[in-house]
C-alpha cells in the first residue's frame, strides 16, 4: 500500500511541478468571465501588445504588457481592428518598430478606420490619420523615425508619411489607377516603390522616378538584402508559369542580376512559389517545384531551400516525406534565431497522421530540432503557435475526444515532448488560443484554467521555463538515491561535485552542502529540486522527503 500511495504521490507532485511554470500575469475581467487576450504583437523583449475585453466598458480595448501584474495597461478602449488568425502577421496590417506598435482600426464611435500609434503609454497612444472617407492601408515600413504606408480609395492611391504625431499624415506621391497595389520597401535611407512591373524611388520633393522597368514579366515576393532588392519574376499570364527566376537588382548600380531559375507548380494549391526571407546577411528562399514525371519514386512533395548573400544562392537542404505533400507554416524569429515549420501530410494510408518539423536556420546548416506527430487520438499541432525557449519548443495541441473544446501545452525536450499538463487530469481545464514569447525564458499565453474549480475565466499568463530557478535541461543527468528518502541522500554524479543546493518547489534555497552524502532530516517531508554544480557543469533531480 506504502508503494501505491508513493506512487500516487510522485504523480500529484509532478503536476504540480509542471503547473508551477504557468502562472496568472492578470485576471483583468476578474471573476468567471474572460477577457479573452488575443493577437500578441511583439515590439521588443519583454514588450507585448495584445487585445482583450475591457471589463469598464465591455469593449474588446488595446493593452501592453511586460509579463507581470503592474505592467499589464490598458492603452485604448472600444477597439475594431481587421486582424483575424489568418492575416494577423501580415505587413498590411501592423508595424512594431523601438517598442512602438502601429495598427489599423476604427475606435468608439468613429464611423472610419485610422492608422493608429502607441509608444506603450494612454498618453502616447493617438491617430495619425483623419480621413473622412473609406480606406484601407497596407505596407507600412519605417525609416528614420518616419512611418511610410499606402492608403488605398476608391480612386486614388497614394503614399502617406507620417512623423508619428497625432494627425500628421500627409499624402506624398498620388498613383495613377494602374499602379495600385504596389509595395514599399527601403534601403540605405531611402523608400522603394515595387509595382507589378517597375521600381521606383520616392524623392526628397515629394515625387517618384522609376529606376526599373520590365512589362514582360511580374515581380512576386521581394526583399532587401546588402543594399539589393532580391525578388522572383515570372511571366504575367494568364496560364501559370512553370519556371521562374530570382532576380537581384542592385540599388547602387541600377543593375538586374539574374541569380537563379527555379522550377515552380502551377496548379498544385500547396505550392509556395519563392517564400523569401532575410534574415542575419542571408536570403533564405523556399519552394515546392511541381513533381517530375520521372525520378522521385513516391515522393509526392519536395521543399528545396536555398539561400544567398546577394550574388548566388547555395542550395541548403532538399525536404520530403515519401507519400506526403507538404504545407510551408512559414518562418520564425524566436530570440535572434530563425526557424522554418514545415508540416508534412500523408496522402495514404492513414491522412490524419500529419508530422510537423521545425528547423533552425543559420548560415552553416540546417538543424531539425523538433518533430512532432499528430495522430487522431492524441495532439493535434497548432499552426503558428509556438515559441521556441532557449532551444526548447513550447507549443499548444488541440485534445480529441472531449465535449467542451480543449488544447493543451507541451514542451519539448530534444527530440520528445511532454505535456505541461496531464492530459487525462480533468481538474485543469486549459483553453488556449495562443502563445507568443516573451523573451527567451518566458513564453505570454491567453489560457484558461481550472486549477481546484478556480476559474478565473480565459485570461492572461505566462510560462516560465525555469520557474524554479533550476536549470531543467539536465534534470536526469543525476541519480538521487535512496529516493524517497528519510534521513540522508546519496547523489551519483560523474564529477567532482563542488557545491549542492537544494529548492523546494516554491524555488526557495532550504539547504546548502558541498558533499556527496546530505542529511535532510532537518527537511519538511515533500518534494525537492536538487542542483549539483560540478566541474563539468550543473545538474538537477528532484528527490522526495519521505
Amino acid at each position: 500500500m506504502r508503494n501505491l500511495t508513493t506512487i500516487i504521490f510522485l504523480m500529484l507532485v509532478s503536476f504540480n511541478i509542471k503547473a508551477q511554470q504557468v502562472s496568472l500575469v492578470k485576471d483583468i475581467r476578474t471573476g468567471v468571465s474572460s477577457s479573452n487576450p488575443e493577437y500578441f504583437y511583439k515590439a521588443a523583449d519583454n514588450k507585448i501588445y495584445f487585445f482583450a475585453i475591457n471589463p469598464a466598458s465591455s469593449f474588446r480595448a488595446l493593452y501592453v504588457t511586460d509579463g507581470t501584474e503592474a505592467g499589464t495597461k490598458l492603452l485604448l478602449d472600444d477597439v475594431t481592428t481587421t486582424f483575424s488568425y489568418d492575416n494577423m502577421y501580415n505587413e498590411n496590417n501592423f508595424l512594431t518598430y523601438n517598442g512602438n506598435f502601429c495598427f489599423w482600426a476604427r475606435v468608439g464611435n468613429a464611423q472610419y478606420y485610422q492608422l493608429w500609434f502607441t509608444n506603450g503609454t494612454a498618453q502616447g497612444t493617438y491617430a495619425l490619420t483623419n480621413f473622412t472617407v473609406g480606406a484601407t492601408i497596407y505596407s507600412l515600413l519605417e525609416l528614420n523615425n518616419q512611418i511610410y504606408f499606402f492608403a488605398t480609395f476608391t480612386s486614388p492611391d497614394a503614399i502617406y508619411r507620417s512623423n508619428a504625431q497625432a494627425g500628421d499624415a500627409t499624402p506624398i506621391v498620388t498613383l495613377a489607377s494602374d499602379q495600385r497595389l504596389s509595395r514599399l520597401v527601403k534601403n540605405a535611407g531611402k523608400i522603394y516603390r515595387i509595382s507589378r512591373f517597375e521600381i521606383f524611388e520616392i524623392l526628397s520633393n515629394n515625387t517618384e522616378s522609376k529606376v526599373y522597368s520590365d512589362l514582360n514579366y511580374c515581380i512576386g515576393e521581394r526583399a532587401v538584402l546588402n543594399n539589393k532588392l532580391v525578388f522572383n519574376k515570372r511571366a504575367c499570364s494568364t496560364v501559370d508559369p512553370i519556371y521562374q527566376s530570382t532576380e537581384s537588382y542592385d540599388f547602387t548600380s541600377q543593375v538586374s542580376t539574374t541569380i537563379s531559375t527555379n522550377q515552380v507548380l502551377g496548379t498544385n494549391n500547396n505550392t509556395v512559389g519563392n517564400r523569401l526571407k532575410v534574415f542575419a546577411s542571408n536570403l533564405y528562399s523556399a519552394t515546392i517545384p511541381i513533381k517530375p514525371t520521372t525520378g522521385l519514386g513516391s515522393k509526392t512533395d519536395i521543399l528545396y531551400l536555398r539561400s544567398s548573400n546577394g550574388s548566388s544562392i547555395q542550395n541548403r537542404g532538399v525536404f520530403y516525406i515519401d507519400s506526403c505533400t507538404i504545407q510551408f507554416n512559414g518562418y520564425s524569429e524566436f530570440n535572434g534565431k530563425l526557424y522554418m515549420a514545415l508540416t508534412f501530410t500523408p496522402s495514404t494510408p492513414n491522412p490524419t497522421h500529419i508530422i510537423t518539423r521545425i528547423y533552425e536556420l543559420n548560415a552553416n546548416n540546417v538543424t531539425k530540432i523538433f518533430e512532432f506527430q499528430d495522430v487522431t487520438s492524441n495532439y493535434k499541432f497548432k499552426k503558428n503557435n509556438y515559441a521556441v525557449l532557449n532551444d526548447r519548443v513550447l507549443f499548444i495541441a488541440d485534445t480529441n475526444g472531449f465535449s467542451l473544446e480543449r488544447s493543451n501545452l507541451l514542451l519539448s525536450n530534444g527530440n520528445s515532448f511532454s505535456p505541461v499538463f496531464a492530459s487525462n487530469d480533468n481538474s485543469v481545464k486549459f483553453e488556449l488560443s495562443q502563445l507568443i514569447a516573451l523573451n527567451s525564458q518566458t513564453a505570454l499565453l491567453s489560457a484558461r484554467l481550472n486549477f481546484a474549480s478556480n476559474d478565473v475565466g480565459l485570461e492572461l499568463f505566462k510560462f516560465n521555463l525555469t520557474a524554479t530557478g533550476i536549470n531543467q535541461n539536465n534534470i536526469n543527468e543525476i541519480k538521487i538515491y535512496p529516493n524517497p528518502a528519510n534521513n540522508q541522500i546519496n547523489i551519483d554524479v560523474n564529477s567532482k561535485i563542488n557545491k549542492v543546493e537544494i529548492y523546494d518547489l516554491n524555488g526557495r534555497l532550504v539547504l546548502v552542502d558541498e558533499g556527496a552524502e546530505i542529511n535532510i532530516q532537518e527537511l519538511d517531508k515533500g518534494m525537492y529540486i536538487l542542483k549539483a554544480q560540478t566541474e563539468l557543469g550543473v545538474y538537477s533531480a528532484k528527490f522526495i522527503r519521505d
